[in-house]
């Protein structure tokens, strides 16, 4: 997340874009190692999603 805070600050929308869609896989992998709960992963992936919408749209 650091790397998409920067990208941000840069505003270079396909960066993170990128960045967040690797973030969705490490979440993924997460899951399914039982790493985090549920809750969590779903609200986080939710977010990456939000965002990923937001910069796609800029």
């Amino acid at each position: 997340m650091t790397a998409v805070s920067q990208f941000e600050k840069k505003n270079s929308p396909e960066k993170v874009v990128k960045h967040l869609q690797g973030f969705k896989l490490m979440l993924k992998h997460e899951r399914e190692n039982d790493a985090i709960s549920a809750e969590s992963y779903q609200h986080l992936y939710d977010s990456a999603d939000y965002l990923m919408q937001k910069w796609q749209e800029s």
